[in-house]
């Protein structure tokens, strides 16, 4: 399912489910700082340390601000004044009911309608939002960020055919919209149009070249595709895009290790999964991934510490049982194999929709 938190970078890349320890869908549907990742992608599993994304609260009060200002005359109205207020604040019950308060004095009011709209988005409810903007657009034109927001809401009802369609309009209507341009990539990768997709971010990537999340969803899209080699290039750049900046995203860093190790070439993932480490130590998948390379150039007691770290920071997550218990027996340490083989099956027969190990 779709979601404004990145929880799953790029529908978890359509891989083998594993958490991922990079960037959210951010919440807030505007403003340049809310595409760190965070991962796609996108959607409902929390991973990674998130101090590295961007302030919700900053990127709240400029879309607010955009939403009462995209329009040609905001009203003055007191009530619809503190809504735009509380809504800068966050406080989006208090808002809704006191926009609902400004609609009974002014049922047909435009703006009222879609800032009304505006907060149902952000309280995680997409059909009523759009309801609402169905309304304001009977009385004034949609904005920019309007349709951003109705694109989104379709896309966290899995409808990605109309989330496409408006998002393409609002970024018609706003050129130098980056978020919107990553939104819209997100959803072509969503429905596996790989290349589209890569189209996008790339034009994601001229609004701006530092967007690390585009320069990594590049590299998913090529991945999906099977070129490899454009993969590997697009990880690095994503790398390269995010070395002067504060907060670091690990995604890139597991995404290319990754692959590194899926291509056998494990002796050149190491570094960028210790990197990853190192900018996310509290991530079980990095632990575990790094673990795993290990176990592939016979590093045991270095896979063994690695994995040992894993399952302590996710002991749900079945295949870093599985794994651990491998390296385990390959150390001679029988008892410890069996007891991480015991609970990779109790988790398994738990989750029978969990991911099994790579081989």
């Amino acid at each position: 399912m779709f979601s404004r938190d990145r929880g799953e970078y790029l529908k978890r890349k359509r891989n083998d489910g594993r958490e991922r320890p990079g960037t959210r869908w951010t919440k807030v549907a505007d403003g340049p700082s809310v595409r760190r990742f965070i991962t796609l992608l996108l959607m409902f599993v929390a991973v990674g340390a998130w101090a590295q994304q961007e302030s919700s609260a900053k990127s709240a009060s400029h879309a607010a601000a955009k939403s009462s200002a995209a329009h040609s005359s905001t009203p003055l109205n007191p009530l619809f004044i503190k809504a735009q207020g509380l809504v800068r604040q966050h406080h989006w019950e208090e808002a809704e009911t006191v926009v609902h308060q400004f609609l009974q004095a002014e049922p047909t009011s435009g703006h009222g309608h879609a800032l009304l709209g505006f907060i149902l988005f952000q309280r995680n409810q997409p059909a009523e939002s759009l309801q609402e903007f169905s309304r304001a657009v009977a009385s004034q034109p949609p904005s920019a960020l309007d349709l951003k927001i109705v694109g989104l809401d379709y896309a966290m009802q899995q409808d990605y055919k109309n989330a496409e369609k408006w998002l393409a309009q609002s970024l018609a209507m706003d050129l130098s919209d980056s978020q919107t341009c990553a939104r819209l990539g997100e959803v072509k990768y969503t429905e596996q149009h790989y290349q589209e997709a890569i189209d996008v971010f790339n034009r994601c990537l001229q609004l701006d070249p530092r967007d690390s999340f585009s320069a990594t969803a590049v590299g998913a899209s090529y991945e999906a595709l099977n070129r490899t080699d454009d993969a590997v290039a697009a990880y690095k750049l994503a790398i390269q895009s995010q070395r002067h900046t504060t907060h670091q995203d690990p995604t890139p860093l597991y995404d290319l290790g990754t692959l590194l190790v899926k291509q056998k070439r494990t002796e050149e993932a190491v570094p960028y999964l210790r990197q990853g480490v190192a900018l996310a130590p509290g991530n079980a998948n990095l632990h575990g991934k790094l673990g795993e390379a290990y176990a592939a150039l016979n590093k045991l007691p270095e896979a063994r510490n690695e994995l040992q770290q894993a399952v302590a920071l996710s002991p749900n997550l079945a295949q870093l049982h599985f794994i651990l218990g491998q390296v385990y027996r390959r150390l001679g340490q029988i008892d410890n194999a069996e007891t991480e083989l015991q609970k990779y099956q109790a988790l398994g027969q738990e989750n029978t929709g969990a991911s099994h190990p790579e081989p």
